[in-house]
């Protein structure tokens, strides 16, 4: 595909100190046939609930223009996501010129348009709105006022922000580096600023197309033949520094399986999926869809002076929901900035990440945190790395001074394993997966509410079921032990509790005898 035939469709999209950026995207396929044609399909813009694809087609000879133009066209998507309605011609907002969905308002009553719909046949170049009404039917397009927006050549596009306090422009203006440069205009009091150049980081003597922004407005995607890439045009991504739009990290290309040999272009990410448009099969484009995760770190580890009293410790990034799951493992360096390198991890739609602290002789400290696919997240690490660690005394040491476990009640003269006693022991488990060298006596201990010999034998069984759990979760048993005490090891006298003024204060001292620990006695080599 030419870059002539893609710009007949540049109209749109949707769109730590150092910041660490990871994606994972799964292989791409194209959606159906009722969606995909014979024809050209690009520029993918879901409704903000996701209901309902718009899209633009080329080559089609149903388009209001004929073969040669370029209509809007939309398709009910069903729930699941895999299935689409035909998809009809959106007669009521094209004319016989290019015509795309640029934007989408929050409350999704607004639809920013290329073109203008104004001037001599329609043919000044620009942007328009659409009102929704309240049968739910689109408006006549109304010109947006740009003001020194003067587009002399053949090719531009617009992404107008949910929020609608953004614009972003592609097109050769003032200031341009190469063909067609990304600029912005910001909604002040009501009004659109004049489009400023977005800078050097992100334009190229190329050609920078099809701008993007995610949810949050930091990261921008867009289309480039100006970078090192694999094909006529690639699909890449840049982080915002501050709150400038013109200060950009250097732009990332998002490789492999997106960006192909061929024109990849009009990347759009809705409810957790990227969608974008590439002609590597045929002739003509299709939309494809793909999924992925990205997350980002932010924030420096340690200042330089203060590297040194974490020598030796590490962070691993970890989806909990699958065993093989290790996505990343960051380390400082000299000035003590995160990096890392992308391990394999598996797809799942939604994902638990945990960031653990780990170093020899320490117990381990964790942050976890829930994500959807297509987020952005910000993983902030300073008041993680700021906790000290736990070094570990083998013998003293007890889980119960690390994380926070609940008192693990049974039934009466009962060992089974309850719910609630699960939860805590969850808790036990997932500590020691972190920390997979250390050893553990699990002790349960009672009060003296019953004879030496019941206690003894109660406390013993409710140990070695609640140590059997443990094991059931995936620790080997040469790691947990259980043992019972029984009345032998009170840490608050019968006497001690007499004196209590009330019966509530006396089954709470009573409580502190009925304690389970979980001591470290040892680590594995």
């Amino acid at each position: 595909m030419k870059k002539l035939h893609w710009l007949l469709m540049i109209g749109m999209l949707q769109s730590f100190m150092l910041n660490a950026q990871f994606w994972k995207i799964t292989d791409p396929y194209s959606l159906p046939t009722e969606v995909n044609s014979q024809a050209e399909e690009s520029t993918p813009f879901f409704s903000q609930d996701s209901s309902i694809l718009y899209f633009t087609r080329t080559y089609d000879t149903r388009n209001v223009g004929g073969q040669w133009d370029q209509d809007i066209w939309y398709s009910v998507r069903s729930e699941d996501g895999e299935s689409y309605e035909e998809a009809k011609n959106l007669k009521k907002l094209n004319n016989k010129f290019n015509n795309a969905v640029v934007g989408l308002s929050e409350d999704g009553n607004r639809m920013y348009l290329l073109d203008a719909y104004q001037g001599k046949k329609d043919l000044v170049k620009g942007l328009a709105v659409s009102e929704r009404s309240e049968n739910g039917s689109w408006g006549s397009p109304e010109r947006v006022d740009i003001p020194e927006l003067r587009i002399d050549g053949d090719f531009y596009g617009f992404f107008v922000s949910p929020d609608e306090k953004v614009i972003i422009i592609s097109y050769k203006g003032e200031g341009s580096f190469g063909e067609e440069d990304l600029y912005y205009s910001e909604n002040v009091g009501g009004s659109w600023t004049s489009p400023k150049h977005m800078g050097i980081a992100i334009n190229s003597e190329g050609y920078e197309i099809a701008p993007f922004l995610n949810k949050t407005k930091d990261t921008l995607f867009f289309s480039s033949n100006g970078f090192e890439g694999n094909g006529e045009s690639d699909i890449y991504y840049s982080i915002k520094n501050g709150d400038d739009w013109t200060s950009w990290s250097a732009p990332k290309n998002l490789g492999l399986p997106v960006n192909s040999s061929k024109f990849d272009a009009y990347i759009n990410i809705s409810d957790n999926v990227v969608y974008f448009s590439s002609n590597r099969d045929s002739t003509r484009a299709d939309i494809f869809k793909a999924r992925a995760i990205y997350y980002r770190f932010i924030g420096t580890i340690r200042e330089k002076e203060t590297l040194e009293p974490i020598e030796g410790t590490h962070i691993v990034v970890k989806n909990k929901n699958e065993e093989d799951a290790l996505v990343e493992e960051l380390f400082t360096d000299e000035i003590g900035e995160m990096h890392g390198e992308r391990l394999p991890f598996k797809y799942k739609e939604d994902i638990n990440i945990k960031i653990l602290i780990e170093k020899e002789g320490y117990i381990g400290k964790s942050l976890a945190l829930s994500m959807q696919l297509g987020d952005t997240t910000d993983i902030d690490l300073s008041n993680l790395l700021d906790v000290n660690l736990t070094k570990i005394e083998e013998g003293k040491t007890d889980l119960n001074d690390i994380i926070d476990i609940n008192p693990i009640y049974f039934d009466l003269n009962s060992s089974y394993i309850r719910s609630d006693a699960a939860k805590e022991l969850d808790k036990v488990v997932e500590l020691m997966k972190d920390n997979p060298k250390i050893i553990i006596e699990l002790r349960a201990h009672t009060d003296t509410r019953a004879s030496d010999e019941y206690n003894l034998w109660l406390s013993d069984r409710r140990a070695k079921s609640s140590a059997e759990y443990i094991i059931s979760q995936g620790i080997d048993k040469s790691r947990i032990t259980g043992k019972g005490f029984g009345e032998s090891r009170l840490i608050v006298t019968d006497a001690e509790i007499e004196k209590a003024s009330t019966e509530e204060e006396k089954e709470r001292l009573h409580q502190k005898n009925r304690r389970t620990e979980f001591i470290i006695v040892g680590q594995s080599k």
